[in-house]
């Protein structure tokens, strides 16, 4: 807890912050350490606030658009996505601000008698006794984190960031994907902006369909999601007008005409490719037969006119 973030915060009028940001930066001030730094998770601001979570990206992205915080660069977490946050609005001061308003006053003062001066009676202590720090009260920065190469997080993302999404939002979305336990990958934004690509297309606002899915808590986005506001953007017949009409009118009967006129030749095809056919089938049919006659003209030793006797007695006694 730093004790100088929040006397920061408890000195912020209601011109400079709304109530909601003011316990945004309370919450943070209770976990911000003597560099001003800090690194709650949304889940846990929201436990400590009551507000929810759509509130509290919200109010973190208003806060550092005015200026109160900023991002460091650096990630910390178990999962190393979650964003190290500073408290710029505090001063160096406040420390000796809340020190006199408090009523407490420095011992070590010679006005006071304490002073480490030999007229006092007291011996100066060593140069080393005050100036080593103690290691118990020794406080280690945190700790930047830095990708692997074959790690993909927000540096990647904003290399390839062809819709030009705020950084602020992306980090409140790997926010939102860490809460549901789903681990960012290449293929994922890959595919997060194909989709804003055909939003675009539609003639819908890229940046705004991000903010919208950060907002309703999606760990991913497809078109269908918009379907309203894409339907919103197609007038309905009724809003055409007679000329447009007649023009649409127009089209569909041509494009009638030439299904017909195509299914007619496709017919006509077909139809032909039968005659064709049965014509081969015909002839055949008829080589077939005259071997057949052979053969048989050959076996009983008999020509072709006593042959087709044959054949006319045989069909009247069927």
């Amino acid at each position: 807890m730093s004790v100088d973030a929040t006397v920061a915060t408890w000195k912020l009028d209601k011109s400079q912050v709304t109530s909601s940001e003011k316990l945004f930066l309370l919450s943070c001030a209770d976990r911000a350490g003597e560099s001003h730094e800090c690194w709650p998770s949304i889940k846990r601001l929201s436990a400590n606030t009551g507000l929810e979570r759509k509130t509290i990206m919200k109010v973190r992205q208003s806060v550092i658009g005015k200026g109160l915080v900023e991002y460091t660069g650096s990630f910390q977490g178990k999962t190393k996505l979650i964003p190290v946050m500073r408290l710029t609005y505090v001063d160096d001061s406040v420390s000796e601000l809340s020190s006199t308003e408090n009523g407490t006053v420095n011992n070590n003062s010679p006005k006071n008698g304490t002073g480490n001066s030999p007229k006092n009676g007291t011996a100066k202590q060593s140069q080393k006794r005050d100036t080593e720090p103690k290691r118990g009260n020794l406080k280690e920065e945190p700790k930047r984190y830095i990708p692997s190469k074959d790690s993909f997080g927000i540096t990647q993302m904003l290399e390839d960031n062809p819709h030009c999404i705020p950084e602020t939002m992306i980090v409140d979305w790997l926010e939102v994907r860490r809460v549901k336990k789903a681990k960012i990958t290449l293929t994922a934004w890959n595919a997060t902006n194909s989709v804003l690509k055909t939003l675009v297309d539609l003639g819908l606002n890229a940046v705004e369909c991000f903010e919208h899915m950060v907002a309703r808590g999606w760990q991913g986005i497809k078109a269908s999601y918009f379907q309203d506001e894409i339907n919103a953007l197609s007038p309905s017949p009724g809003q055409l007008s007679k000329e447009q009409r007649s023009a649409n009118e127009l089209k569909t009967k041509e494009r009638e005409l030439k299904a017909q006129e195509e299914k007619r030749k496709e017919m006509d095809a077909a139809r032909n490719m039968g005659n064709v056919i049965g014509t081969i089938r015909s002839t055949m049919g008829f080589k077939e037969a005259s071997k057949k006659a052979e053969e048989e003209m050959k076996r009983l030793g008999i020509n072709e006119n006593e042959y087709h006797a044959q054949v006319l007695r045989q069909a009247r006694a069927g």
